[in-house]
């Protein structure tokens, strides 16, 4: 069966920059079907708004256009329009069409959207129960154009849940050209320095000869300090393509609040972001 990829656009330049970043860092893009989706939100309305159908129609128009191109390059799209809550409505459709991946652009804290993008893409991420890639292309291109080797920098909270990530890499990335760094980040001083540094990195050694048989190059770092600021900070220093980990949403125990993790890092990331909810 082919695997759909749900992909939700304000109609903005900024949010179809999704797109290349999408066909640069997943294997065989031209695999997938893409979803294209514009929501038309249900409180745009003032007296200089265009009415009701005229928005409507006009998403209808964009993506027609956008998909007419897209289909031209070899790769398998469809579109839907719809009006209402933009991240209810990306959710609702989420679940409806069981998509495998759902992928957006952002623009955090800063840049002009047609979505209130920032709120949009933190509630997509808290209620998403999919596999969920966002990005901010106002931060600077993504770091895999133009790269042969993807390389992913996976955080992990020292939880078996935490790992669950692994499982999604393998589906969606090839291991061969794939990077992996799994880093573990101690949030407090809970023993001596060297002590815990070499406790975290046998854990995270446990992982590696099933990734390195399966193809991926990976390699594993241990440090102390804040999750969130420890992650961006790695990615920066790696030159990462993008921030793989899991989240536990709502529910369920971590040992870090994972939830509030991956919102600090999205605010703040310069790289793609692939947030999964861990299983219990």
């Amino acid at each position: 069966m082919v695997a759909t990829m749900l992909v939700p656009l304000d109609g903005s330049q900024l949010s179809a920059t999704i797109i290349p970043t999408l066909r640069s860092l997943l294997a065989a893009p031209y695999s997938w079907n893409w979803q294209l989706l514009r929501v038309v939100p249900s409180d745009e309305s003032s007296a200089a708004s265009p009415t009701p159908d005229t928005r409507y129609e006009e998403a209808l128009a964009y993506l027609a256009a956008l998909s007419q191109d897209l289909k031209q390059t070899g790769l398998q799209v469809e579109t839907l329009a719809l009006r209402g809550d933009p991240a209810r409505c990306i959710l609702d459709q989420a679940v409806r069409a069981d998509v495998e991946l759902l992928a957006m652009a952002t623009h955090g804290r800063s840049g002009l959207a047609r979505w209130v993008r920032g709120s949009v893409a933190e509630r997509v991420l808290r209620g998403s129960t999919t596999p969920l890639l966002l990005w901010n292309p106002s931060r600077g291109p993504a770091a895999a154009a133009g790269r042969t080797n993807r390389r992913v920098l996976v955080p992990l909270d020292g939880s078996v849940r935490s790992t669950y990530i692994l499982e999604e890499l393998h589906a969606l990335f090839p291991a061969q050209g794939t990077e992996l760094l799994l880093l573990g980040v101690e949030p407090s001083r809970e023993s001596a320095e060297a002590d815990w540094q070499h406790a975290r990195l046998g854990v995270l050694d446990l992982f590696l000869p099933r990734l390195r048989e399966a193809g991926f190059h990976v390699d594993s770092l241990a440090i102390l300090g804040d999750p969130a600021a420890a992650i961006l900070d790695t990615a920066e220093n790696i030159d990462a393509d993008l921030i793989a980990l899991a989240s536990h949403g709502r529910s369920g125990v971590m040992r870090w609040v994972f939830g509030s993790v991956a919102e600090k890092v999205l605010r703040s990331c310069s790289r793609p972001l692939l947030v999964v909810r861990a299983q219990a």
